[in-house]
């Protein structure tokens, strides 16, 4: 087990990049730690609905632990998020948008 986390540890790298290059792209121009949340609750929601939720399907987990393993997997997308929305300053020239549907 312990030699494939260099694997691990390259997606998981990959992966904040990734998470902070879709924050900088959704980036509306308001309170870098309120941003950073609410990013970090819809990442987490996304996360929930195409992965976790299909573990407690395919695999035999209880109802408790597969809530506990929800909840732990929001709060975590959320904490990343506040971290990155405290960090990200975006460029000058940047051209503030609203998000739309």
């Amino acid at each position: 087990m312990t030699r494939m986390l260099p694997i691990g540890f390259v997606f998981l790298l990959l992966g904040f990049f990734a998470f902070a290059y879709m924050y900088a792209k959704g980036y509306e121009g308001g309170s870098g730690l309120v941003e950073g949340l609410r990013f970090g609750l819809c990442v987490g929601i996304l996360v929930t609905g195409f992965g976790l939720i299909w573990q407690y399907v395919l695999y035999p987990i209880n109802g408790t632990m597969a809530v506990t393993i929800i909840i732990d997997s929001l709060l975590e997308s959320m904490l990343y998020g506040a971290i990155v929305g405290l960090i990200y300053k975006p460029a000058a020239h940047a051209v503030r948008r609203p998000a739309t549907v």
